[in-house]
């Protein structure tokens, strides 16, 4: 029997939702469901078994209850509800995505982000549109676990307007340096790869670095497996700011020293 499946995410927690053509209809989950999803399913008149994701699909949708919504009618409620249809280039199953961004669950340091990697600053500011931020996963680099060690820059000299080292500062920084003739292999190195279906991550300005080393990497989090690392915060020509992960101290370093970069991603509000 052929079937239809649509996949509902707020943020950290997926819902899955699969119907056949006859209607039936099930959840298999990796989290829990949120309580307002579980709401819109009950108030849906859909009857559910839940399925651990330890389970087979074959396991996980045996048995199926009915329902009386189709699946066109239950995606018409979604989108009522504020998700949206997102197209994924990855996608090699038949599932449809939707998505509703700016739905905060589970927003805390240490917790997991949308991007698949630990939030390390959350903004106090709840009418700031800049939620929270996120660094990458642990093997974000072709799959490495280590993180890759590379120069800042091929020159040692450069000239930037000066860039800040705030939190939230680091985004504007790596714009900067892209759109200046600078050539930077740190924050090339990021821009090759595209994250857990994100493409906006970039390098931390130092305060954002700080933060990684204090909120996560110093209670052994993370898997920063480097000795020192690179922010996208230039002092003057030729040096950048760095932090050594054995003890939080920021450094000067000269652009063509050899440090570990780990990217990271705003979360913000639509």
């Amino acid at each position: 029997m052929t079937t239809r499946k649509i996949a509902v995410e707020e943020l950290e927690t997926r819902e899955i939702f699969q119907v056949d053509p006859l209607d039936t209809f099930c959840i298999y989950k990796d989290s829990d469901l949120s309580e307002e999803v579980m709401s819109l399913i009950q108030n849906s008149h859909y009857h559910m078994e839940v399925a651990s994701s330890s389970q087979t699909d074959e396991a996980a949708f045996r048995n199926i209850p009915t329902t009386d919504l189709s699946a066109d009618e239950f995606i018409s409620l979604l989108i009522e509800s504020g998700f949206h249809l997102e197209e994924r280039a990855d996608n090699q199953t038949e599932c449809s995505y939707f998505v509703r961004k700016g739905k905060q669950i589970g927003i805390a340091i240490g917790a997991v982000g949308p991007g698949g990697g630990l939030i390390f600053w959350v903004n106090e500011d709840t009418e700031n549109d800049l939620i929270a931020l996120e660094v990458a996963p642990s093997g974000w680099h072709f799959g490495n676990e280590s993180d890759p060690t590379i120069v800042w820059g091929t020159s040692d000299e450069f000239t930037f307007p000066k860039m800040k080292k705030a939190v939230g500062s680091g985004l504007r920084n790596c714009e900067v340096i892209d759109e200046s003739d600078f050539l930077c292999p740190a924050l090339l190195q990021i821009d090759l790869v595209s994250i857990g279906d994100f493409d906006d991550w970039h390098l931390p300005s130092v305060d954002e670095l700080q933060l990684i080393y204090e909120n996560l990497h110093s209670l052994g989090l993370g898997n920063l497996t480097g000795e020192q690392y690179w922010s996208s915060t230039p002092v003057f020509s030729p040096f950048v700011y760095s932090i050594i992960f054995s003890d939080g101290e920021q450094m000067m370093s000269n652009v063509q020293m050899a440090f570990s970069v780990r990217p990271i991603r705003q979360i913000r509000r639509d």
